[in-house]
Order: structure tokens, then C-alpha cells, then sequence
């Protein structure tokens, strides 16, 4: 029998992909305070866990319309990912390659990682 290390959200799920997207009452708690866009826009959330001892990263995607109904939802997993920014930053990547291959136009992309949206939003370059 394979054992799966608790969730270090909730303390009390196997974490697993299933469990850390769908299960989680920490995980539902974020997605049920999503707000709705005005407008005909559409909204791209990310979320990434990461498991900093196995360097694996599960990370899920929800595109929704201004209604909240899912338009897309993906998740996917990685290896050999070595920090959690990294973690974060290939969710928000692969939030917005999402949105160009489904050809949205217009678009709000949302994510709970501050280090990863703070350095989007820097005017200057990252030349480290």
C-alpha cells in the first residue's frame, strides 16, 4: 500500500492532486472567494502546490466567464522544480499560454503568490 504525506493545508486529506484541487476545504475556501468579473471578460485563476522535498509541483487553472461558470479548468503536474517562486511562476505561465492557445483577447489573471505578481508588475527589467 502506497502512502501519501497529509495535506499541509488542511491536515486531514492524502496530498494528492484530487485532493489538493477538488477536496480541500482550504483549497475550496480560495476558489469560493472568487469574484466576478463586469463586463464579457474572462477570468484565469492559478493555484500551485508545491512539495519542496520530492521538488514536485501540481498546479490547477480555472478560466470562468462573468456568470463564475467554468469555461476551462486544467491541472498538471511537474518534477524537478527547485523553489516554490518557480513553482508559483510556471502556474501564471502556464495560466496565460492557456488563454493565448484558447485565443481569449481579454482577460484577468489571478493567483495568490505576491512575489510572482510583484514582479510582473515591475516596469523594469529582472536581469538576475
Amino acid at each position: 500500500m502506497l502512502a501519501f504525506p497529509t495535506c499541509r493545508r488542511c491536515q486531514s486529506g492524502a496530498e494528492i492532486r484530487e485532493h489538493l484541487f477538488r477536496e480541500c476545504p482550504s483549497t475550496k475556501e480560495t476558489w469560493e472567494q472568487w469574484v466576478a468579473l463586469m463586463g464579457s471578460r474572462l477570468k484565469i485563476n492559478f493555484d500551485a502546490a508545491f512539495n519542496n522535498h520530492k521538488k514536485e509541483l501540481c498546479f490547477g487553472l480555472v478560466i470562468r466567464n462573468e456568470e463564475a461558470r467554468v469555461i476551462c479548468s486544467k491541472t498538471v503536474m511537474n518534477t524537478n522544480i527547485l523553489f516554490v517562486f518557480a513553482a508559483e511562476a510556471v502556474a501564471c505561465v502556464q495560466a496565460l499560454n492557456l488563454g493565448l492557445q484558447l485565443g481569449l483577447r481579454e482577460v484577468e489573471t489571478e493567483g495568490d503568490s505576491w512575489s510572482v505578481v510583484r514582479k510582473l508588475q515591475e516596469k523594469m527589467n529582472d536581469r538576475s
